[in-house]
């Protein structure tokens, strides 16, 4: 009787998530993949075994890699992607999320003091405008970005249409 074993690697990116945080080789806030790289033993083609994961977020725009230490950060990471997939991408603080990246995920907590005093820099900077109070957006010195919700990648804040998907934003 013959056995058919054999092994094999994989790359897995769990339902397309990301998380942001500024990439030091493009210099911008990018939506980094949250990505699974491991290897896998198989019988008669059925795979019955994975080992040595190594875990990671990708920069797609110039593939820049951040090796995240161990799979319970790298939960986090998936915790707070999904967390983000669930929100509505014009309505929330992309920067709140960049600092529980920088804390639970990457543990630089250099960028998350320095992002938290630009957030509250923001809050003190208020104008009253015909009843309403306004926060001035002062998001360039986070380089001035959002992320496209449809493909993920990087497009100015002040831009009403993705160059890359030519989704419109609302």
């Amino acid at each position: 009787m013959a056995i058919f074993w054999g092994g094999g690697s994989k790359s897995k990116n769990y339902d397309s998530l990301w998380v942001p945080y500024f990439c030091s080789s493009c210099r911008k806030l990018s939506p980094f993949l949250v990505t699974e790289n491991y290897k896998y033993g198989q019988v008669y083609g059925i795979r019955i075994a994975k080992f040595k994961s190594k875990y990671f977020l990708v920069c797609p725009t110039c593939d820049r890699v951040i090796v995240v230490e161990n799979k319970e950060k790298f939960m986090n990471a998936q915790r707070i992607a999904r967390h983000i997939k669930t929100q509505d991408l014009e309505q929330i603080d992309i920067n709140i999320f960049v600092i529980e990246v920088a804390r639970e995920v990457i543990d630089n907590y250099e960028v998350a003091a320095e992002l938290e005093k630009i957030i509250k820099n923001n809050e003190k900077k208020t104008v009253k405008k015909s009843s309403k109070t306004k926060v001035i957006d002062n998001t360039k010195e986070l380089d001035n970005v959002k992320i496209c919700p449809d493909c993920a990648e990087t497009v100015k804040f002040a831009a009403k249409k993705c160059r890359f998907c030519n989704y419109v934003f609302g």
